[in-house]
């Protein structure tokens, strides 16, 4: 296990809340994942961040459809060993085929769950790049609706996209550095840096393929990285390499990016 971290190197300002730098998720369709394995990756303490699927919704009217991954690990299940009340939690709004479906699951997951946070994505259909414009439509709606919600969008190292998002009010931007699940970094170096000079966090989340790309994202500006297939590659258990993310990349031990807390 790497040493405790201290939380004023760890975190940035992201709305109201306080986020670590690094943000995982869980694995991509077709990934698996127990609930022994979610336990060992919380277990690290690597994020403050959970983020829950949605695509499990059977009953609108507890807790309940909120999982871990794909297969469906229940967030009651993990709770039954794990006290997960410090984490904050981004609802995964992703599988949308526009704008409209991003609202529609949005306002059905702010009827179950009050506190929490929107991770926003609408994709073409093999799900390897942004559709940047329902992104902005939505987010536009999203931040109108509930001022006080983080609302996390997806986008493409678009600077005139970024830029009209930063206008809206989001509270961070996730930037692709490449094709999503390619593990190919970040492709246009000068897009991204420019993007992060608009001074609000951006997190590299898209192609990244371990921990180089995350100082290459933070020399360009970057607040933070949220990895998800990097850590399904088959190699080593998913907790294992996280742990190695961690450690490779030092970066909790980073000190630059807008919104970082001193």
């Amino acid at each position: 296990m790497y040493d405790t971290i201290k939380p004023e190197q760890s975190y940035f300002r992201c709305g109201e809340w306080s986020v670590s730098r690094l943000w995982h998720c869980f694995g991509r369709e077709g990934h698996t994942v127990d609930a022994a394995e979610v336990r060992a990756m919380l277990s690290l303490r690597a994020s403050n961040v959970l983020i829950l699927e949605t695509h499990a919704q059977t009953n609108r009217s507890t807790i309940d459809p909120f999982v871990f991954g794909f297969p469906g690990v229940s967030v009651q299940a993990v709770e039954q060993s794990m006290d997960l009340r410090e984490w904050h939690r981004i609802v995964n709004i992703t599988g949308m085929g526009d704008a409209r479906q991003i609202l529609r699951r949005c306002r059905e997951v702010v009827g179950l769950c009050k506190h929490i946070g929107f991770k926003i994505e609408c994709l073409v259909s093999d799900g390897t790049r942004s559709l940047d414009e329902e992104v902005i439509h939505a987010a536009k709606v999203l931040r109108e609706e509930y001022p006080s919600m983080v609302v996390a969008p997806l986008i493409s190292a678009n600077f005139r996209v970024a830029r009209i998002l930063a206008d809206i009010g989001c509270d961070v931007l996730r930037v692709s550095g490449s094709a999503i699940g390619s593990r190919k970094g970040i492709e246009d170096r000068e897009s991204f840096q420019s993007i992060c000079k608009l001074g609000l966090p951006v997190m590299l989340d898209g192609g990244v393929g371990g921990a180089k790309d995350w100082r290459i994202a933070e020399r360009l500006g970057a607040s933070g990285i949220l990895i998800n297939s990097a850590l399904f590659t088959g190699t080593a258990p998913p907790h294992v390499l996280l742990e190695r993310f961690v450690v490779e990349s030092g970066i909790h031990r980073s000190k630059s990016g807008p919104g970082l807390m001193k």
